[in-house]
């Protein structure tokens, strides 16, 4: 056990790896108080958690009903409320990865999310950095 533990980093989303965590130290610290775990209180050295991937949501403001993108259209800008959530199917704001792929590429895509900033932080995600990627051809 000394040979993997503790585990260097972790990471993880930050709403998945909760459960991930309590879990893995529960266990941990049982193991450990039993001495079958020794020299480790903690099962990782660092945690590192991902932000989150946000997308653009429309919303109407009479009712609070999420409208799709396609949707928008129907109702004037002031009845509908924009902003980014969470990207949800509910909430109509997700993007398909294999559609993403399919239009610009796996590395493009991956290229795009180490530039949208640090790990920790949030993503508003935007089509216009991997449309830029591809016309500068990074």
């Amino acid at each position: 056990m000394e040979r993997w533990l503790p585990v260097d980093v972790y990471i993880g989303g930050i709403e998945h790896a909760i459960l991930h965590l309590l879990y893995a130290r529960f266990v941990h610290k049982a193991l450990y108080d039993i001495g079958a775990v020794p020299k480790h209180p903690e099962p990782f050295k660092q945690l590192i958690t991902q932000g989150m991937v946000k997308g653009k949501t429309y919303r109407l403001k009479s009712n609070g009903k999420y409208l799709f993108p396609h949707e928008r259209g129907q109702y004037s800008p002031e009845e509908v409320n924009v902003a980014y959530d969470k990207m949800s199917k509910s909430k109509g704001n997700g993007v398909h990865p294999t559609e993403v792929v399919d239009q610009y590429g796996s590395d493009c895509l991956r290229m795009a999310m180490f530039f949208y900033g640090p790990i920790e932080k949030d993503v508003y995600w935007d089509d216009a950095l991997l449309k830029t990627i591809v016309k500068k051809k990074i």
